[in-house]
């Protein structure tokens, strides 16, 4: 049995390492001069394409709009003794200590999340999106001012800025930001890489579809977690402790159930248990065998279905006043008659029937073996 990582802990970027600056020995015995940290490698400096900017003189291939969004982050940084990193593609910010080293690998693994994200729900069209944050803190006291700095201009989160220090991390909406901390209890299982690959699919999701179910949302990241760290150890709302089993064996224990399960057919509440604010083992492994059975066989019509769901929850969870102002109910969810009419419209009507014979069968060569039939690739 492990320790996990508390239910909302966020995440961090990559396996990083805290180096000391290298030493210099200077001639006639003098004492040595620590080697000053590179551009790019300072407070409120960025790292591009593996080369350093200050933040008054960024890239010149970046737009006017594009740095714009930079600029208060970097400013954070400054003030924070962080600096950033831009993935390849521009659309992914890692603020971490500058004490930090580079991390190369950190930013390849952002590089195949995105890939493979977009090569199983198509690459959306139209203009560069809005950043997403990502901000690795060493200590609790730098998420805290994190939380504060965004509390500046959302002033209903002052609440919740001024408690953020007694968690693990935070994931918001607006803007599109997971931020955690390096410090707490229950590291034993902690993975960085897979903590960054999991909320990045959150954000993914959120910036893309919108507020997505529970179930469907966390079934994604794991499935994007588990492909690429080849174990689970980001478990939402999950306090306890976890089994060895519990980081990678979801596949083997959805065939040990449905193979007798013959006569109980898959229900979308077997899904819909894993909701949000809570935690339920048996529901989490049929959530992440949904999602990857998607993933895995580039279901046609899953895109559709998530930017309908996320539609559904934008509109639906609006509460209109007398008066006609409008507040939206940030408890809302989607029914379950809801999400099994949009899933049915856009998976077909026996979506339910094929998970089962998924799980029974085996997932990877069940995707496998719809992927081939159908001749899916990457959606349009």
């Amino acid at each position: 049995m492990s320790r996990i990582v508390t239910a909302n802990s966020v995440f961090l970027a990559g396996c990083v390492w805290l180096l000391a600056a290298p030493l210099v020995a200077l001639p006639g015995g003098s004492k040595p001069l620590s080697v000053q940290p590179a551009l790019g490698e300072r407070p409120g400096e960025l790292l591009y394409q593996g080369k350093g900017y200050a933040p008054n003189a960024l890239p010149v291939q970046l737009s006017a709009e594009h740095k714009e969004q930079l600029a208060p982050w970097l400013e954070w940084a400054r003030a924070n003794d962080s600096r950033g990193e831009l993935d390849a593609s521009g659309t992914v910010l890692l603020l971490v200590p500058a004490s930090e080293g580079r991390n190369q690998a950190r930013l390849e693994l952002v590089d195949r999340t995105l890939k493979s994200l977009d090569s199983a729900l198509g690459k959306p069209a139209g203009a560069q999106p809005a950043l997403l944050i990502l901000a690795q803190a060493q200590r609790t006291q730098t998420m805290g001012s994190l939380a504060e700095s965004i509390a500046k201009s959302r002033p209903e989160l002052s609440g919740w800025a001024s408690n953020v220090h007694l968690s693990g991390g935070f994931l918001l909406s607006q803007p599109l930001i997971g931020a955690w901390t390096l410090e707490g209890e229950g590291r034993e299982e902690f993975d960085p890489a897979g903590e960054l690959v999991h909320r990045l699919a959150k954000l993914y999701c959120m910036q893309r579809f919108g507020r997505l179910p529970h179930w469907i949302a966390t079934g994604i990241a794991w499935h994007l977690e588990l492909s690429e760290r080849r174990k689970i150890t980001c478990f939402p709302y999950r306090n306890d402790f976890v089994s060895v089993n519990g980081h990678d064996g979801w596949e083997s224990d959805l065939g040990s159930e449905f193979q007798k399960r013959a006569k109980q057919p898959l229900e979308f509440q077997d899904l819909a248990a894993l909701a949000r604010g809570s935690y339920q083992e048996t529901a989490a492994a049929k959530a992440w065998g949904a999602a990857s059975y998607w993933m895995t066989a580039r279901t046609p019509g899953l895109a559709a279905a998530l930017a309908e769901l996320g539609a559904a929850y934008e509109t639906e969870s609006v509460i209109t006043k007398p008066d006609g102002s409008w507040e939206r109910d940030v408890h809302f969810e989607l029914s379950p008659a809801r999400q099994t009419e949009i899933l049915s419209k856009h998976l077909g009507p026996a979506w339910l029937g094929e998970l089962h014979k998924a799980f029974a069968s085996g997932i990877g060569r069940s995707a496998e073996k719809a992927r081939k039939s159908t001749g899916s690739k990457a959606p349009k």
